[in-house]
């Protein structure tokens, strides 16, 4: 079974190379997009997925970190796509409280993207980071890894908020990975 997945996206707004291994021997997260904050973010998701990932961006900064953010969030979800073709189960959840914030994230690997949640807009920016940036990342890492993702949210401190999605996204990851798939998970097929 496939354990190392990488992908390289060149485009004029940034240069991205990823690699993520789901292998359970080795466990290295080295992330640098350029974008400290969000670099930790990425952290998260993979410490808590239980994934080693590298990630080498070199994005249009002095323009903004949209970019960055937004085709980070499409490799990622390339990669997904890939990973849960070899090992997946089809319907897992999550939740992650920090202080004031809690986050639920409800999957369907189903095949068909759609990305729903009830977060605020907020462009308050925290290094290179927001609401919005992070919800455009998780937009493009749906649309690319063909899931549905429904993400429910309360809190009133934003790095908090956005620290939460992203460890519980990196929940999501383990235990999709973690069951393998015994049967056919739709009704459509039997």
């Amino acid at each position: 079974m496939k354990k190392d997945f990488y992908l390289e996206r060149k485009t004029l707004e940034s240069n991205i190379k990823i690699r993520i291994n789901t292998s359970h021997h080795t466990h290295f997260i080295k992330i640098n997009s350029g974008i400290k904050a969000f670099d930790h973010m990425l952290y998260q998701t993979a410490y808590h997925g239980n994934i080693s990932i590298k990630v080498n961006c070199i994005g249009d900064l002095m323009v903004d970190t949209h970019h960055t953010i937004e085709d980070t969030g499409i490799v990622i979800g390339k990669l997904l796509k890939k990973i849960f073709h070899y090992k997946k189960t089809r319907f897992t959840s999550a939740y992650v409280a920090m202080d004031e914030a809690l986050t639920r994230i409800v999957v369907d690997i189903s095949g068909r993207s759609f990305f729903n949640y009830n977060l605020k807009d907020s462009n308050s920016d925290i290094n290179g980071i927001s609401i919005n940036k992070t919800i455009e990342f998780l937009k493009a890492l749906v649309r690319q890894a063909q899931i549905t993702l429904h993400l429910s949210n309360y809190g009133s401190n934003n790095h908090h908020i956005i620290e939460s999605i992203f460890k519980c996204l990196g929940i999501i990851i383990k235990k999709s990975l973690k069951l393998k798939r015994k049967f056919n998970y739709s009704t459509k097929y039997d």
